[in-house]
C-alpha cells in the first residue's frame, strides 16, 4: 500500500479535536503498537510500514495523525512551547482511551520519538515497551542557529 489520500480514513475525537487514523488488526491477546509520526509527518507518511509492522510481529498496529497533520482538525498557531509535553499527558492518554486500547507499545519517531518517552516518563501502567528513532533530546547549536534564522 502506498500514502493513503485524505479523507480515506477513520475519525475518533479524543481531547476536544478530531484525529484520523488506522488501525491493521492483529492478535487481540498481544499490546497494539502505536505509531507516533514525525514533526511533518501523518499517517499517510507511514506509508506501508504499519501493514509490514503488523505482518512481521502479529501485533495490531495503530496510528493517527496528531491535530494539525494530515487529515485530522487544525491547530491554532502559534502552539505553546511545551505542545509535545502537552500532547504526550494530555493528548495521547484521550487518543488510546478513545481507540479502546488499553496495552500498547509506543513506536514514536523524531517529534513522536519525544512525545513517545515523555508519555513514558509518566509511568502508564498498560504501557509495555517504547521504541523511539531520532527523539529530541538535547539541544543542537545548529538547531539553535537555523531557528534564530528562520
Amino acid at each position: 500500500m502506498d500514502a493513503v489520500a485524505y479523507g480515506e480514513l477513520p475519525r475518533l475525537r479524543a481531547a476536544g479535536v478530531t484525529l484520523e487514523y488506522r488501525l491493521i488488526a492483529g492478535d487481540p491477546g498481544r499490546a497494539t503498537i502505536v505509531l507516533l509520526h514525525e514533526g511533518l509527518g501523518c499517517v499517510a507518511l507511514w506509508r506501508d510500514f504499519p501493514d509490514q509492522l503488523a505482518a512481521a510481529t502479529g501485533n495490531s498496529v495503530f496510528a493517527y495523525s496528531r491535530a494539525g497533520y494530515g487529515g485530522s482538525a487544525p491547530i491554532v498557531l502559534p502552539r505553546p512551547l511545551d505542545y509535545m509535553s502537552r500532547e504526550a499527558t494530555d493528548t495521547l492518554p484521550a487518543v488510546l482511551s478513545a481507540a479502546g486500547i488499553d496495552r500498547y507499545i509506543l513506536l514514536g519517531h523524531s517529534d513522536g520519538a519525544s512525545i513517545a518517552l515523555v508519555h513514558a516518563g509518566t509511568v502508564p501502567a498498560d504501557l509495555e515497551a517504547t521504541i523511539v528513532m531520532a527523539p529530541h533530546v538535547f539541544t543542537e547549536v545548529c538547531s539553535v542557529a537555523s531557528i534564530r534564522a528562520v
